[in-house]
């Protein structure tokens, strides 16, 4: 059974101070299907449970949950003009005598690191706000996995870019991506997800999904004509993932990571984010590698080779050693791989067999904190056409597996 009905929450939410406004009520016409769908999705909580709303300062999702799960909720939003920091509300609802005071957090989920310690929350709301980033969606997924409590839940919503009705509109010539706003660029629509990638994203920042489903919501524009095909469709098992809204819930499991799968992400080494003591090709890779690394290879184990030249940044913690895996080639070379790793500008050059698996260890100038920069230098490349007769012309140099500071 629905935690509410639609008419109950309308009631409920429009008597609040900020509900009867013009523009609150605009808004609660078009979302309040997607947020009783997201209400019926919270798991079960005791009242010392932390919850994060983000995208709320607070608004009408946080009256809902207040009202139906006795939590220590906290909400956050971006940063605006005048309180860049965030700031103090309270909601009040006069005819059923409640009022909540709340002090939100302002700042920015795809570049800030979010201002509470790891482990805080058992439950994030982050509903109608991925779709809305421009550059870096899995930062928001490492910070919410950091600051989830082991096995807490994420709860996503977002609009469905494969909804039948944009499959109309394309039909039609006429364009699916949403407008421009005058409110700036966080404002529209930048990049919606499908759910495919959305599983994809979540299982690579080790998040164990728990339900995804698409949702057909009356607040989108849909075609009288066809709209009830389309819902006896969805009804009967077809258009399992063309309806209007994506939700889910998912769990934290492991560790956070950045992951940036080639997928959804270009210049992939621009994504810098330095967080860890070691890289494991396929594992944590993406966010720490520069330049001169090609596509990942699955041979087993996970691999990928480097150009004549290739960078990376490990976070030292009072390390003393450096350690690389690494794949000197094939035998076919018949010559020494020959090079130079360079630790922060420090050469260690080496000379090594082909058709070899490797493990060198290299002392750090001092036991240190911070960035580590690794440069790998191979003195002869070679290709697969010229070595093994094979159509790949790519320069390698060698394969590397994992780094690591110890």
């Amino acid at each position: 059974m629905p935690v509410m009905t639609p008419a109950e929450a309308r009631e409920f939410l429009t008597g609040f101070d900020h509900g009867s406004h013009p523009l609150a009520l605009e808004y609660l016409n078009v979302a309040l299907d997607r947020l009783l769908v997201t209400l019926d999705m919270m798991p079960k909580l005791d009242p010392s449970a932390r919850v994060l709303e983000l995208g709320s300062t607070p608004y009408f999702m946080t009256s809902l949950i207040l009202r139906h799960f006795p939590c220590q909720l906290e909400v956050a939003n971006e940063p605006d003009r005048l309180k860049q920091d965030g700031g103090k509300v309270t909601l009040r609802q006069r005819k059923l005598g409640i009022e909540h005071n709340f002090e939100y957090k302002a700042f920015n989920i795809e570049t800030e690191r979010f201002p509470y310690e790891d482990g805080r929350f058992d439950v994030v709301l982050y509903c109608e706000m991925i779709e809305h980033l421009m550059h870096d969606p899995s930062h928001s997924l490492y910070e919410i996995h950091r600051i989830l409590k082991p096995g807490g839940y994420l709860l996503l919503s977002t609009p469905n870019p494969f909804r039948y009705t944009n499959y109309l509109r394309f039909l039609k010539s006429q364009n699916i991506y949403p407008p421009f706003s005058g409110y700036g660029s966080y404002s529209r629509h930048n990049r919606e997800f499908s759910a495919a990638e959305l599983r994809l994203l979540l299982k690579q920042c080790n998040y164990e999904m728990e339900t995804l489903f698409t949702a057909y919501d009356p607040a989108y524009d849909h075609p009288k004509r066809l709209d009830g095909a389309a819902r006896w469709l969805f009804n009967h098992g077809l258009l399992k993932e063309q309806m209007d809204v994506i939700h889910l819930r998912a769990r934290a499991v492991g560790k956070p990571l950045y992951r940036y799968p080639p997928e959804l992400y270009l210049d992939v080494h621009a994504y810098q984010r330095i967080v860890n003591d070691s890289i494991e090709m396929g594992v944590n890779d993406e966010a720490q590698l520069g330049t001169g690394f090609y596509k990942l290879e699955n041979w087993p184990p996970q691999v990928r080779w480097t150009e004549k030249q290739a960078k990376a940044v490990l976070l030292a913690q009072g390390h003393a050693t450096f350690g690389i895996r690494l794949y000197t080639g094939p035998r076919e070379l018949a010559r020494q791989v020959t090079g130079t790793i360079s630790l922060n500008g420090e050469k260690h050059p080496f000379d090594l067999e082909p058709g070899q698996w490797t493990e060198l260890r290299l002392p750090l100038a001092a036991p240190r904190d911070g960035p580590v920069h690794f440069q790998l230098d191979v003195a002869q490349p070679w290709t697969g056409h010229d070595v093994l007769g094979l159509s790949d012309t790519r320069p390698l140099g060698v394969a590397v597996q994992r780094m690591w500071l110890e």
